[in-house]
């Protein structure tokens, strides 16, 4: 069953370009099979997160992404910079799966 009751938002922050919003997709607006692949970019950037060391001083022109996810009654909000996990493969890594849900969501 897909999971529809939850809310991600992403903000690229930092660099030359400033704040720019990146994602807001809410999963009851998507059919149940792009719910599902959102639902678990999400899961995946979390679980980024959590397993992330805390980040050493950055500069203001380092780009970084300010996430949100609501569910099951709660916020999640977490920040990961851009090049937090680089080595990782190319689809783990911060900006693919940032692309993915880009590619999701303009759907």
């Amino acid at each position: 069953m897909a999971e529809t009751g939850f809310r991600i938002r992403i903000v690229q922050q930092g660099g030359f370009a400033g704040t720019i919003p990146l994602i807001d997709v809410d999963g009851h607006d998507l059919p149940a099979s792009d719910a599902d692949a959102i639902a678990n970019a999400a899961g995946e950037l979390t679980r980024l997160a959590a397993a992330a060391s805390p980040p050493p001083s950055v500069g203001a022109d380092l780009a970084s992404y300010a996430i949100e996810v609501e569910r099951n009654g709660g916020t999640e909000r977490f920040v990961l910079r851009a090049d937090q996990n680089a080595d990782a493969a190319e689809t783990g890594s911060i900006r693919a799966i940032i692309a993915r849900l880009r590619h999701l969501s303009a759907r």
